[in-house]
């Protein structure tokens, strides 16, 4: 089967319409013929392209030479191909047209000074022959890569020790065919400091032998890391954790550390946040780190000398807690209640918030299903920060927001800004839109991320 692309979708993908179906094919541009084959995963249907056909003649101003040499294979970017202002119009000019035409408000922009080397994790799959990322839309076909320009450079480094030792030694990856072998997955984060997770095949140990090749390449790779922290000046720790011979996730909460700290330091505007290995952090915080202080700006042109609490629903380890917290404890803020389903994450974020306050500020956190409870605590005039999954509001959040008199103020961040903008439709009848901010954390690919300051009407 083919199809003529005719235009590039929001996604920064091309848009095939099959049997009144709408798919979508990475790295193609209008113009482009893609032969393609349809498979089933699961329930979905998606295109595998077999071969793009492209006219060498032509042009469009907006296109531009992928600088990864791995890109139209790798599924880690979508927009190599693309200069980045069309990327970014592109993404978002639907939603800014729909917010202006029917709010008739100014949008702000936080754009990345680097389009490159951005990211602070990365989880290379990891095979018998293979250490790279996964294909697009093909979850078990793999592309083999010696240097990713999506991630920070001393991740590379790492990266490339790690390849270069892995070749020395027999069955140290795992075969996901045969279920042999030791090592899934490498995990590569980095910040002030950075820390290296290998993922097991947890019954690979047993097997005296693979016991033997993990050691010896263990010992290697210590004593190289060792070497490149003097070289570079820079730490490291390495940890390993288990999974399954089925499981396909990487960097779990248990295992051990094997070198170095327990935890990690990683920036987020002024403040060091500690960060275990296994817990999340902004893959790219200096942008949403500036969109959060020019939302906070935003919101003190309109401070009328109020006292508030913060509630911090979906506050995971307590990140935006703290910073809000910090911006604002000095002459407004009463306390502040953050609530998370993760129990580990809840403990972290209490962890989290002692270090950074003590007990200047009254606090409390606790463990809830936020699409099954809405038992939150309301004492007196709030400001709400709402940071959800992709999926985005639960109806009964909604439901519960608009029935109540004391959330003066929201701060609404978004990894789903489409999604929030159906929240939003919502929201509307009892809030005003105060500010909107659009950010870029994640050049070359299809997100990004929105900030909406809401005020009670």
């Amino acid at each position: 089967m083919e199809y003529k692309i005719k235009k590039i979708l929001p996604t920064l993908e091309g848009e095939i319409v099959y049997k009144n179906k709408i798919f979508t094919v990475p790295f193609v541009l209008p113009g482009d013929i893609v032969h393609f084959t349809i498979k089933k995963f699961g329930r979905k249907r998606k295109i595998i392209p077999l071969s793009i056909e492209r006219n060498s003649e032509t042009l469009f101003e907006y296109t531009t030479q992928p600088i990864c040499k791995y890109f139209g294979e790798c599924g880690g970017c979508k927009g190599q191909h693309l200069t980045y202002d069309f990327q970014w119009n592109l993404k978002t000019n639907n939603l800014k047209n729909n917010y202006q035409k029917e709010f008739s408000i100014n949008i702000k922009e936080i754009l990345p000074e680097n389009i490159f080397h951005y990211r602070n994790r990365m989880d290379f799959v990891v095979t018998d022959s293979i250490i790279g990322l996964r294909k697009p839309n093909q979850f078990n076909q793999f592309v083999d890569i010696d240097y990713c320009y999506i991630q920070k450079e001393e991740a590379n480094i790492v990266l490339k020790l790690f390849r270069k030792i892995f070749k020395k030694y027999k069955n140290l990856g795992f075969n996901r065919k045969t279920k042999q072998g030791i090592i899934k997955y490498i995990t590569i984060r980095t910040g002030i400091t950075g820390f290296i997770i290998f993922t097991l095949n947890k019954d690979s140990l047993e097997i005296e032998e693979n016991q033997k090749i993990y050691s010896q390449f263990l010992q290697e790779f210590i004593d190289e890391i060792k070497i490149l922290e003097k070289k570079h000046s820079y730490s490291f720790s390495i940890k390993e954790c288990y999974v399954d011979d089925k499981a396909e996730i990487s960097n779990v909460n248990n295992g051990k550390i094997l070198y170095g700290n327990p935890t990690m330091k990683i920036s987020f505007d002024d403040l060091i946040f500690e960060v275990p290995p296994d817990a999340f952090f902004q893959p790219n915080p200096d942008i949403l780190s500036k969109m959060l202080n020019n939302g906070i700006n935003d919101f003190l042109q309109f401070y009328n000398n109020k006292k508030y609490q913060i509630i911090d629903l979906y506050c995971g380890t307590g990140v935006l807690s703290i910073y809000f917290t910090h911006k604002l404890k000095n002459f407004l803020l009463t306390s502040l209640f953050g609530i998370e389903m993760s129990e580990n994450a809840i403990e972290l974020a209490k962890q989290n918030f002692e270090n950074f306050f003590g007990n200047q500020i009254p606090y409390h956190f606790m463990v809830a299903d936020l699409n099954k409870t809405t038992e939150i605590p309301l004492s007196q005039e709030t400001i709400l920060i709402l940071d959800p999954p992709r999926s985005g509001l639960h109806p009964k959040i909604i439901k519960w927001i608009l029935n109540q008199s004391l959330i003066d103020w929201i701060f609404y961040i978004s990894c789903n800004p489409p999604k929030q903008y159906e929240d939003i439709q919502h929201l509307k009848e009892r809030y005003e839109i105060k500010s909107i901010i659009f950010g870029d954390p994640f050049p070359h690919t299809s997100h990004w991320e929105s900030l909406m300051l809401l005020q009670k009407k």
